[in-house]
């Protein structure tokens, strides 16, 4: 087999991956700033809830709800979209 096989096997997965990130982009913009905020800075920035609270200037248990509120309203609007979601396993916890 050819090295053209191989390109022609992962397009469509690579294409499938691009217009996932790009309904990932719209639904991040369709939630509330300060969900969306607490989100990136944990997920993307790695912050523990405690310093997203001091950054934010907000409690931890606050930090805490606009988290799983983002979540769930992310999962909500992306399944909207059409976007399958599934559960990944990390360190013998589920998570989404």
């Amino acid at each position: 087999m050819g090295k053209g096989n191989d390109e022609a096997i992962t397009a469509p997965d690579s294409q499938e991956r691009l217009e996932d990130a790009e309904l990932l982009k719209q639904a991040l913009t369709e939630l509330p700033r300060k969900y969306r905020e607490c989100l990136l800075l944990q997920v993307v920035g790695e912050l523990p809830q405690q310093e997203i609270a001091s950054l934010v200037g907000i409690s931890k248990g606050s930090v805490s709800v606009y988290i799983n509120k983002a979540r769930k309203q992310l999962r909500e609007t992306l399944q909207r979209f059409g976007v399958e979601l599934s559960r990944q396993e990390k360190g013998g916890r589920t998570i989404e």
